[in-house]
């Protein structure tokens, strides 16, 4: 489109020299009708007078010519101005363009200035969602990192719970088994009191005493062994 704007551009201003050079420039005038200013090289002449006929009006010899009465009563003027040739027509035309043209090439740079700021905005929106993408995908990994590390923990948790349990249940049997079996003089080590030896052992009570020599008496049941560490 600009392209075609240019080149009409160029002809009009290479036509309207060419029309000014074919005018042919004689004295001017001034029509005593309107004021018209008139070359008297490029106007015609009247028929009847013989003098220059004012191309706005179409007067001519001044004080009234019948062939001036005849033009107007033909219609060829109507006694008031035709309006702007059509070498003024083409100047006027070739201003609008070059003015419009000027208008564009001023606002060249900013037009480049505002699409410069446009993609510096998508640019930086392009980089800002891209950072944030990243930032979504890196806290996603750190979230499933941390799954990953409170899973083996609770694997890790459960596994040594099973094994204190069996520990615990294995060593429970034992105690179970040596206090099933407890016999005088043995000795049985309380988490609180320490050595203690069995003096006696009756249905209801068992009957000890510890390294000081006090008595220390215990029920003759298994909640006793919540108690102890270990019989020998």
């Amino acid at each position: 489109m600009q392209k075609k704007i240019i080149i009409v551009i160029i002809i009009i201003l290479i036509i309207t020299p060419l029309l000014e050079m074919n005018e042919a420039h004689g004295y001017s005038f001034f029509c005593w009708k309107c004021g018209t200013e008139g070359d008297r090289g490029s106007s015609k002449n009247c028929s009847v007078c013989g003098w220059d006929i004012c191309r706005s009006c179409g007067a001519c010899k001044s004080g009234g010519c019948s062939g001036f009465k005849k033009r107007v009563d033909s219609g060829e003027y109507k006694g008031i101005s035709n309006g702007p040739s059509l070498k003024d027509l083409l100047i006027i035309v070739k201003w609008i363009f070059v003015f419009f043209i000027l208008a564009k090439i001023i606002s060249i740079p900013q037009e480049y200035e505002r699409k410069v700021e446009i993609r510096r905005k998508e640019t930086e929106k392009e980089m800002q969602y891209k950072k944030d993408q990243e930032e979504k995908e890196k806290k996603r990994l750190l979230e499933l990192k941390y799954k990953k590390e409170q899973a083996e923990k609770e694997l890790q948790y459960k596994k040594e719970q099973e094994i204190k349990e069996k520990q615990e249940k294995e060593r429970y049997e034992i105690l179970l088994s040596k206090f099933i079996n407890l016999n005088l003089g043995s000795v049985i080590f309380h988490k609180k009191l320490g050595r203690l030896t069995i003096i006696k052992i009756m249905e209801n009570q068992i009957y000890t005493l510890d390294d000081n020599g006090n008595e220390r008496r215990f029920p003759n049941d298994e909640s006793v062994l919540n108690f102890i560490e270990d019989i020998q």
